[in-house]
């Protein structure tokens, strides 16, 4: 069905329509191992910086870039979670596992300012997968 706005002559309500359909794919994020779903683009988070990506390393000297999520499914907690060496000043973290293939994810951050939870996946660990829309 096609609406035409006010004050549109007809071929510029085509050129709205196209662009409508031209909306980019969503972006899902997956185990990069087993491919399972682990959270999407929209769900991506700026937390204590201007980006969601991060570069840390741990007390044993292993780097990691990491992208941190509001929201992540298919994780299991593979540790209690630990306030020393945190990454994110307020937050304790807690070790996620990929439910499908059990490799490491990454972290979840749980603290008691907002957000009182997000997640630090490890870049590598993903897969970027563009949706085909229907």
């Amino acid at each position: 069905m096609l609406f035409v706005q006010p004050g549109l002559l007809p071929e510029e309500t085509q050129k709205t329509e196209d662009k409508q359909q031209e909306k980019p794919s969503p972006t899902r994020y997956v185990c990069a191992n087993c491919h399972t779903p682990v959270s999407d683009a929209s769900c991506l988070l700026v937390i204590q910086g201007d980006s969601p990506n991060h570069y840390f390393a741990n007390p044993d000297g292993l780097l990691f870039e990491i992208l941190t999520f509001s929201w992540c499914q298919n994780l299991r907690d593979g540790s209690p979670s630990v306030w020393k060496d945190t990454w994110f000043a307020g937050y304790a973290w807690t070790v996620q596992y990929c439910s499908g293939c059990q490799i490491h994810m990454g972290w979840r951050y749980d603290g008691s300012t907002e957000p009182t939870r997000f997640y630090g996946i490890v870049r590598e660990r993903l897969i970027e997968i563009e949706e085909k829309p229907d």
